[in-house]
């Protein structure tokens, strides 16, 4: 089953947390009140620091802190609710550590769930999502601000999980922001429509594209911070292919005017199943 809200403890210590409370009051699926019942979906610990080495409970973690020092990781554990730990880090790279250690709970929150955390954009018209799939650079916060009319689940990430109790896919929007004007809605999840492969042209146009041609996109779009928690490719391949197989997809080509695109939005949502 889906969840229902992305609970979430942080532990007090240091001052990183100023970062991430001001982060936790605009973060996707999170429910600030952790003390009504409900399982968090993470429990984020910013301790201070140890003369100690970081002992890495489970394979993977030297690799992930390896990458990025600065950042202070101490441990993850790979359980549900997913347990980071975190050090006192230098300023510069409070607010970054805070970030990355929201965007790594997001990430095994929703693989604890079977769905896939995405850097794509999504729309919505109140009742369903259409997710947007393109690289840096290829027109989501584009869309996302000629979208008049439709609302944001995000220009940067959002989340697809599946609903078994319904036989559904729900998108799932974050407020993790990149560069488009309009704020995402949040904490907002919709059936989830169809998909989007977005290209820029000087016509507006919709192609259905093929199961294959949706996979190849989805993988090239998932987040893979972490493949020794989450399962890696093989893993990825399988949603992407369950995905493929179930929801439909288009090659989603627009100009850079809010009317044709809008009319051509119009026409998908109308026609969408569900």
């Amino acid at each position: 089953m889906a969840p229902s809200a992305f609970g979430l403890h942080l532990l007090p210590g240091l001052a990183v947390l100023t970062d991430c409370h001001e982060l936790m009051g605009h973060f996707p699926l999170v429910s600030t009140n952790v003390n009504d019942g409900s399982l968090p979906g993470a429990v984020i610990r910013f301790v201070e620091p140890s003369p100690q080495p970081a002992v890495p409970p489970e394979d993977g973690f030297s690799l992930l802190a390896a990458a990025e020092p600065q950042l202070g990781w101490r441990r993850i554990r790979n359980s549900f609710p997913p347990d980071i730990e975190l050090t006192g880090c230098d300023p510069m790279f409070r607010a970054r550590a805070a970030e990355t250690a929201f965007r790594l709970a997001a990430l095994l929150h929703v693989h604890h769930h079977g769905g896939l955390l995405l850097h794509a954009a999504g729309l919505s018209d109140g009742t369903g999502a259409f997710v947007c799939l393109a690289p840096s650079g290829g027109g989501k916060s584009t869309l996302t601000d000629l979208a008049y009319g439709y609302d944001s689940l995000s220009d940067e990430t959002v989340a697809v999980i599946p609903d078994s109790q319904h036989g559904l896919w729900q998108a799932w929007g974050t407020t993790f922001r990149s560069s488009a004007r309009k704020a995402p809605v949040s904490p907002r999840k919709f059936p989830l429509r169809g998909f989007l492969i977005l290209e820029k042209f000087p016509v507006p146009e919709a192609v259905h594209a093929s199961p294959e041609i949706l996979a190849r996109a989805l993988l090239g779009q998932a987040y893979a911070d972490a493949p020794a928690f989450t399962g890696g490719r093989p893993e990825q391949f399988r949603k992407a292919a369950a995905l493929s197989r179930t929801i439909p997809a288009f090659r989603f080509r627009f100009p850079k005017e809010s009317g044709p695109t809008v009319d051509l939005l119009k026409q998908l949502f109308a026609h969408a199943p569900g």
